[in-house]
């Protein structure tokens, strides 16, 4: 993937590759990527691969060129694109935005990563996410294109694993560390409650973390597992790492079916911070109270201890002598 950049000063100009999931008719194509460039169809020149279309049968003076490879498996196409105009481009992320709304499918582009498995997805609904798609000259020997784990849930991949995609966040980072610290903390939440759902949210959602960056998640618990889920989560993170604080946000004690929880680890040589927000699915839980959490009823900057006997107020952290 190459972002769009300014040349010349008054041209924009701009390089993508797009693989389009799930069934698409040839015809499709020239429609979405007339709305996705917010051009006239007139302004945009497709040769499709199986027509062995000659060079002098393009319209080289459109604003936007593509060439479109029908693929096999979970992909039905894929689309290398060059757009040039003098109102500017869309970056990859806002085409494959426009894309997937247009179309109510899923499409993917490819990450900014040395790693040939790392995709960006984009959702109807105006999400994006990491996916893993293997080259099937490598790991598929029927020669199509299988994703094998994506980030979000959509009805359209219902049949695809949704996991995060642990290596292309440490690519990211350009240090995995801190990769094996989250999936830790994963796999203890879902050891907590089996049938709760995680998100990323933040800056790992969006791409814009570094290896200093906070973790920031989601949890959809069902509701009548969201006052144990609440109650059990940080004797369940505290097994993983040394657990030295948690607190709750006093704001939404009142509320029947979210909670923000905040935790701190020692993970050396830094102090990591888990912020969790808890939602009891549909919107409502059963059951009693109690489900305060870390710290219910303290004042926004009272620190408790959490329920796991480990924790502890944070601490300086340690200087070298």
């Amino acid at each position: 993937m190459r972002s769009a950049r300014e040349t010349g000063g008054t041209v924009a100009e701009g390089g993508y590759d797009y693989f389009l999931v799930g069934k698409w008719e040839a015809e499709e194509l020239l429609p979405a990527l007339a709305e996705g460039f917010r051009v006239r169809p007139d302004e945009v020149d497709i040769a499709y691969d199986e027509d062995g279309a000659g060079a002098e049968d393009r319209n080289w003076d459109a604003r936007v060129l593509c060439n479109a490879h029908p693929v096999g498996g979970d992909c039905s196409w894929y689309l290398d694109v060059y757009a040039l105009g003098p109102s500017g481009v869309p970056d990859s992320r806002t085409l494959g935005l426009r894309l997937a709304r247009w179309s109510g499918r899923v499409v993917l582009y490819s990450a900014p990563l040395v790693r040939p498995s790392a995709y960006w997805m984009a959702t109807p609904d105006g999400r994006v996410g990491r996916a893993r798609m293997y080259d099937p000259e490598d790991d598929w020997p029927d020669g199509t294109w299988r994703l094998e784990a994506v980030e979000l849930t959509v009805p359209q991949l219902s049949c695809v694993a949704v996991d995060f995609v642990y290596e292309m966040i440490g690519d990211e980072m350009e240090d995995h560390r801190p990769v094996h610290t989250l999936r830790a903390l994963v796999a203890a939440l879902r050891e907590c409650c089996p049938e709760g759902g995680l998100e990323l949210r933040g800056s790992l959602a969006a791409g814009t973390h570094d290896r200093f960056s906070d973790f920031d998640l989601r949890w959809t618990v069902p509701g009548e597992r969201f006052a144990e889920a609440v109650a059990g989560a940080g004797a369940h993170l505290g097994r993983s790492l040394p657990l030295l604080a948690a607190r709750s946000d006093p704001e939404l004690h009142g509320t029947p079916d979210r909670r923000l929880l905040t935790y701190f680890f020692r993970d050396p040589p830094l102090i990591r911070r888990l912020d969790l927000e808890v939602r009891a699915a549909g919107g409502r839980r059963t059951g009693g109270g109690g489900a305060g959490g870390p710290g219910a009823g303290a004042g926004p900057s009272h620190w408790m201890p959490c329920r796991h006997p480990a924790a502890r107020a944070p601490s300086a952290p340690e200087r070298s002598p």
